[in-house]
């Protein structure tokens, strides 16, 4: 998830992506070290650093209108012949 994140970040866009994509970068790190050495505070500390941040998209998510999510939904339950 933080792979697509950081690959899919327009740098040249916004002032503080490079300083979003450093933290993205860190957590991948963390994450990889943690997995290798069994680290379970590195665990912790990607948790914490990335809470915040999945936190305001998930908040940023729920503020997209209604009608556009509904009609996404109602596609893809034609799509799979359900309802």
């Amino acid at each position: 998830m933080v792979t697509e994140l950081s690959s899919t970040l327009k740098t040249d866009v916004w002032d503080g992506a490079s300083g979003l994509l450093s933290i993205y970068q860190y957590a991948m790190e963390a994450m990889i070290g943690a997995n290798i050495y069994r680290d379970v505070n590195r665990t912790k500390e990607c948790i914490v650093l990335l809470e915040p941040l999945r936190q305001g998209w998930h908040d940023a998510a729920s503020q997209l209108p209604v009608q556009g999510a509904a009609t996404g939904t109602a596609r893809m339950n034609g799509t799979l012949g359900v309802g």
